[in-house]
């Protein structure tokens, strides 16, 4: 492994590369990158009507990078811990751990029986708490899922000030079997369990709650058929303890969350139902639905006030008024979106959709007020370029297509950023991990499917 500062998305072959038919009535992962052609149909403006500009020097490709680090594997979605310093990545049943400022590599984190597909930083802690003698800077939570998507696993890690692992006191009393064995679990915080996806938080933003799925499958043995009945966990970060287990929902949960102001939980399940719950007493405060039809996903408005759920099958969001268990909007889409986000203003919702196009909508009125896509000849590509990873930092908003193009809008200013491969840089397959924005909102981090993570400056 090695780290540069610096080191370039179409292209035009036809034909399928695994047989020597084209199907033109298939699309796969191959022909859809094969085929793909970066054009524009519709592109953001001011609310005035302005067409949205570049910033100077973009588009930016592969090779006008900050910097770059080559990594050992397949990455996940990278975390970035709450003070800059410090990212987290996940490669095969391990968590790799880089300085930022200088891309070295600073510890390996063994431990999981699977592939590693989650990794987060909680907020800061509590100074008090790091201020302690070999008290941890930072706790890091990941998670892991078996071969062919089974049950997941979960490890919360504390880790000192250079961002390395923290022993155990059972650990340093028997360090020779703890070197010997890294998938000995004994020395850490861990159990059974998912967290959250489709950009679902995992730590309270004060920090002191973690939250969490235990879906509790069962298999009938006579007919093969799959029962739910999953938990969700509030697990207190202080006690490092669970401190109330969340039941009620009949099927699958697909995303849960926790409100900006620390308050409520959420959970959205394909049993048609969401749920809103007190973090500290574990009450169900409220059950919205069933709405007729499984749901994906969710966002909380910046206020803690309202709820965004994603419907699909009739490919809707409803927004909810959380005070008022109230129904203040319903905005119908053209199909599915599984990555919502609110501006920090609480003026907007933005929304991935499959169909490569992001959308802007007025949350209240449910009114469409801008609309992002890509232009694609054949339908087929267009149903494939799901965009994903939307986030709003400040006025920017962010977001992926599925071929790793990231983009970025300015909402103030008008301004459009793009990072991407360049015309001669050949992917054979779409990256896995999204990108992360640090906290300062000025260190874009994206992991590429040629094996790099680039440092990019906002």
């Amino acid at each position: 492994m090695t780290s540069e500062s610096s080191s370039s998305s179409s292209s035009d072959h036809t034909g399928d590369p695994i047989s020597c038919e084209e199907n033109d009535n298939e699309m796969d992962e191959l022909k859809f990158l094969k085929n793909w052609t970066y054009c524009i149909r519709s592109d953001f403006a001011s609310l005035s009507g302005v067409p949205a500009t570049w910033e100077n020097g973009h588009p930016k490709h592969w090779g006008q990078e900050e910097a770059k680090i080559f990594l050992d594997g397949e990455a996940t979605t990278p975390a970035i811990s709450p003070d800059n310093q410090i990212v987290a990545i996940g490669i095969a049943n391990q968590i790799h751990l880089f300085r930022v400022n200088t891309k070295e590599r600073v510890d390996v984190l063994h431990g999981h029986p699977g592939e590693v597909v989650t990794v987060a930083f909680a907020p800061s802690l509590d100074k008090d708490s790091i201020d302690k003698p070999d008290a941890p800077r930072y706790l890091l939570s990941s998670q892991s899922e078996e071969e062919g998507g089974g049950n997941g696993y979960i490890i919360v890690w504390e880790l000192d000030q250079y961002g390395m692992k923290i022993p155990s006191s059972k650990e340093e009393q028997e360090p020779q079997i703890a070197a010997a064995d890294h998938q000995n679990t004994d020395f850490m915080h861990c159990f059974p369990g998912e967290l959250g996806s489709f950009g679902g938080a995992v730590f309270s933003p004060d920090g002191k709650t973690m939250i969490y799925i235990v879906q509790n499958v069962t298999i009938d043995y006579y007919t093969g058929n799959c029962r739910y009945s999953p938990c969700v966990i509030l697990w207190d970060v202080d006690s490092r303890l669970i401190r109330h287990r969340l039941q009620g929902h009949t099927d699958i949960v697909m995303w849960i969350g926790i409100s900006p102001d620390s308050s409520l939980a959420a959970s959205i399940s394909w049993d048609s139902t969401a749920r809103i719950w007190d973090i500290l007493s574990g009450k169900s405060l409220h059950i919205i639905g069933p709405l007729g039809g499984q749901l994906w996903c969710g966002a909380f408005s910046p206020d803690s006030k309202y709820l965004a759920i994603s419907q699909g099958g009739r490919d809707l969001i409803h927004i909810y008024n959380i005070p008022t268990a109230q129904p203040v909007s319903c905005i119908k889409l053209p199909t599915w979106s599984r990555s919502m986000a609110w501006s920090p203003d609480g003026r907007f919702l933005a929304g991935g959709l499959q169909i490569g196009a992001l959308c802007l909508w007025d949350p209240y009125t449910g009114m469409e007020k801008q609309r992002w896509s890509l232009h694609f000849d054949d339908f087929m590509m267009q149903e494939y370029a799901t965009i994903g990873g939307v986030q709003f930092i400040g006025d920017k908003l962010i977001f992926r297509t599925l071929e790793g193009t990231v983009e970025v809008y300015d909402l103030a200013t008008n301004l459009k950023q793009q990072f991407t491969r360049g015309p001669d840089a050949k992917i054979s397959r779409c990256p896995r991990g999204e990108m992360v924005c640090s906290r300062d909102s000025k260190l874009l981090i994206i992991p590429n499917s040629d094996g790099t993570l680039r440092f990019w400056r906002l």
